[in-house]
Order: C-alpha cells, then sequence, then structure tokens
C-alpha cells in the first residue's frame, strides 16, 4: 500500500474530456453536483512469474473487506484476486491474495462466503476444464481464502 498521494483527486473540467458539465455538442448544461473522491491508497498491482502485467478488472465490497481482480491485457490466462481489509478506511490492508495462471476471471461478485466469477481458461493447461468458458467460485472465510 501506497500513502503518499493521498487526498483529494483532480476532477477535469475540460468540456472535451469531462461530460459532468458539458452535452455531446459543447453546450454548457445544469451541473449535476460535485463529488469530490478522496485516494486513501494506492495498491501496488500483485507481481508473480508471468504476471508481471496485471491490471485490475473488478472490484466487489461486502462488509470490511473489498476483493479486487486482476488480469493481464494480453492473451495470456493470468490472474489474480485480493482481498482488502477495509474496516479502518483510512488503513486498507491487503491480507489475502490468490494467483491463478490459467484463467481469466472478468467480475467478481461476493455472496455467501464466496466469491463468483465468470472469464475465460486454457483448457489446454487445465486439469478440469474442458472448454474456455468457466464460471469459478472461492470460499472465503473472514476475508481469507
Amino acid at each position: 500500500m501506497l500513502f503518499d498521494r493521498a487526498g483529494v483527486m483532480d476532477i477535469c473540467e475540460d468540456p472535451f474530456a469531462s461530460a459532468r458539465r458539458y452535452g455531446i455538442t459543447g453546450e454548457f448544461e445544469e451541473q449535476v453536483g460535485y463529488y469530490p473522491f478522496t485516494m486513501v491508497a494506492q495498491v501496488s498491482f500483485p507481481s508473480f512469474l508471468d504476471g508481471e502485467n496485471l491490471a485490475t478488472r473488478d472490484v466487489a465490497l461486502e462488509g470490511d473487506f473489498g476483493y479486487v481482480s486482476y488480469n493481464t491485457a494480453r492473451q495470456d490466462y493470468v490472474l489474480a484476486v485480493e482481498v482488502i481489509n477495509i474496516s479502518d478506511p483510512n488503513n486498507p490492508v491487503v491480507i489475502s491474495r490468490l494467483y491463478i495462471t490459467n484463467a481469466d476471471l472478468n467480475p467478481i461478485i461476493y455472496d455467501s462466503g464466496y466469491i463468483n466469477a465468470v472469464g475465460s481458461a486454457d483448457s489446454e493447461k487445465s486439469v478440469t476444464a474442458t472448454a474456455n468458458s468457466v464460471s469459478a467460485k472461492a470460499p472465503i472465510n473472514n476475508g481469507r481464502f
């Protein structure tokens, strides 16, 4: 976790880069509101053999935990899922991490003690996957896989 750039994030007022105040034609429209985001911390992407280029794909929040999925932008089947304890919003802590080197999972959902996800798998490398489309489920107990 990196805390050195914490604070209110800038919101761009460029009419060509923001649709918050301007319509598609560039004409001024009524402002919908100003809701600044405060960055608390930056999480370093997990890194492991063949997983150097991971990017965040989805986040699910439930109670005191945030569940974050990562995969690559390349055609490789590599993913990671982290559990972040957010009970103290000003001091988030990564408490659990899972790496998989033969699948990509995109959306994740927390439901009744499980992380549920869909994605694709390398059926040529997987012992159990016979097709490239997969649905996966992993048990979570108090934020740990």
